[in-house]
């Protein structure tokens, strides 16, 4: 779901957390590239889980990329309408707010589709190493910020790093951040 502004609300996160920094969002894709199939050469099949989650992935980063496009859409309408009127302008689906409306149109089919994927990896029985940590990495995408340092959390992303440490020494651990 998204907020007024088209900012992606479905990963758990409070609507009053600042929005994802495409340099943390670009690093923490790299990061959790780390569990792709390549790694555990133990695992005989690909996971059916692996395909979704790599989906997930590619739609966050669309995500990212509407809600900086927004931003600076956003930036553009409030010179050219100001603050005053720039609800009004939105609401009435004025042609200046058009380009705004439509990311916002985008950015809410996009959210649903994640929102689906999130659904489909849940029910999806993980038939691999790679596509349990590939869960739990997701696990670990969708807590919210605040909730990570909660022992858990902290618990889920030490199983993930054990798990990429097993079959993956060389990699780095993989960290969220505290908020």
């Amino acid at each position: 779901m998204a907020d007024a502004h088209g900012a992606c609300l479905h990963r758990g996160a409070p609507a009053n957390v600042p929005p994802l920094s495409r340099r943390r969002l670009l690093a923490g894709v790299a990061a959790s590239s780390v569990l792709t199939p390549s790694i555990m050469p133990s695992d005989p099949d690909p996971d059916p889980v692996l395909p979704l989650w790599r989906e997930w992935q590619v739609g966050i980063v669309q995500a990212e990329v509407l809600r900086s496009e927004w931003s600076r859409l956003e930036q553009v309408l409030l010179q050219l309408v100001s603050a005053n009127r720039f609800e009004e302008t939105m609401k009435a689906g004025a042609p200046e707010a058009s380009d705004l409306l439509n990311i916002e149109t985008r950015q809410l089919e996009l959210d649903r589709s994640l929102d689906t994927l999130i659904r489909r990896i849940v029910d999806q029985p993980s038939q691999t190493r790679a596509g349990i940590a590939a869960k739990l990495a997701l696990a670990l995408e969708l807590a919210d910020p605040v909730e990570r340092a909660d022992p858990s959390w902290r618990l889920v992303q030490g199983a993930l790093n054990e798990l990429s440490a097993l079959y993956h020494p060389d990699l780095p651990a993989i960290t969220t951040g505290r908020p």
